[in-house]
């Protein structure tokens, strides 16, 4: 998938949640951190169960999509 704004490449990764809002592109278990491989990103500190969407991320842009299903 192409960024809507700046037309480079996004990464397909996994918003999720232990108790920050993480995403990374790796489905992560238990206590959810980012990767240590500088691409995850802590996005929130609120709690929450956990879950995981898939979601693009354009690291230039710093824009993050996903589409839930229903």
């Amino acid at each position: 998938m192409k960024c809507p704004y700046c037309n480079n490449p996004m990464i397909l990764g996994y918003l999720q949640s232990s108790r920050m809002l993480v995403w990374d592109t790796e489905k992560l278990s238990g206590l959810i951190l980012p990767s240590k491989d500088g691409i995850g990103r802590t996005l929130t500190k609120r709690f929450s169960k956990t879950h995981a969407i898939e979601a693009f991320f354009c690291e230039e842009c710093k824009l993050l999509l996903s589409r839930l299903n229903t």
